[in-house]
């Protein structure tokens, strides 16, 4: 068969399939339809591309607590010349799974966390930092948290004294940023030789509402402004979690496994921890705005 007998066959069959498919529509634009009531306007979140985590979740630090993989710290680096490993040795609790073995020769080594896509800073903002270590030896030093600029330039720090021994201690500090950067890094250097242990690594700018462990700001206002009438949390297939062989499911929402502290809730992944606190901090604000 040609070129031209076989566009002719083509065309005749498929004609009739096209005049089948015709289908005529009238509109009356002056007819209103059912009114819906406005309790049916509201919103769901569903954890797409870092929605959640890295997203609503004012969380800056990717894989906080060193659970993102089982073999490599994701998302971690070494910087001066510091070595560095995941531990499952000595954990704080049963929750935690891995933590993050860090060892120095001398000061200004440590370890960079690059955030998600980078770590947005803005000049004159106050951070929060929180990170919990560990030692087999009692040592006394100094940690420097400190931010810096896509180019690696320090635009911000803060010198923690630490003192610290076989038992897990949190300290806590506040570093405010002198520079405006949307894909820096952020740094924990020690002052000496060292080998120490780091879990729940955790950097905050202002929340929403100011609420601790919250919400990013700009994202929290503009849901708020929505003024839903409610809130569907989780959306899509995290409402059934992942599924095990034998039909357990390891990681949906249990929202009772989001009381208590950060550092103890239990976890499979560092987005089952942080979605649980999403919904936490996400109630009452909706609620507020459903009036």
């Amino acid at each position: 068969m040609n070129r031209k007998s076989f566009l002719t066959s083509f065309w005749g069959l498929l004609l009739p399939l096209v005049a089948v498919a015709q289908v005529n529509m009238t509109f009356n634009l002056g007819l209103r339809g059912p009114l819906i009531d406005d309790h049916f306007y509201g919103i769901f979140f569903e954890e797409l591309s870092h929605s959640g985590e890295g997203g609503l979740y004012a969380e800056l630090i990717q894989n906080r607590s060193f659970e993102d993989n089982g073999s490599t710290a994701a998302h971690w680096y070494a910087v001066g010349g510091a070595q560095m490993r995941l531990t499952t040795d000595n954990m704080m609790n049963s929750v935690q799974q891995h933590a993050l073995l860090v060892e120095t020769t001398g000061a200004g080594q440590g370890v960079r966390n690059e955030g998600f896509w980078g770590i947005s800073t803005v000049a004159g903002t106050t951070y929060k930092l929180s990170f919990w270590i560990r030692t087999d030896e009692n040592w006394q030093g100094t940690v420097t948290a400190r931010l810096v600029d896509n180019r690696r330039a320090e635009i911000g720090q803060t010198e923690i004294t630490v003192d610290a021994s076989t038992t897990w201690k949190q300290y806590t500090a506040e570093v405010t940023a002198t520079s405006t950067d949307a894909s820096g890094c952020f740094d924990l250097i020690f002052g000496s030789e060292v080998k120490a242990t780091i879990d729940m690594v955790s950097l905050f700018p202002p929340t929403f509402n100011d609420r601790e462990n919250g919400m990013r700001k700009d994202i929290g206002q503009m849901l708020a402004d929505i003024k839903p009438k409610f809130l569907r949390f989780p959306g899509g297939c995290y409402v059934e979690g992942v599924w095990s062989r034998d039909l357990n499911s390891e990681c949906r929402y249990l929202w009772k496994n989001s009381v208590g502290p950060q550092e103890g809730m239990w976890q499979t992944s560092a987005w089952a921890m942080t979605g649980l606190t999403t919904i936490r901090t996400s109630v009452n604000i909706f609620r507020k705005h459903s009036t």
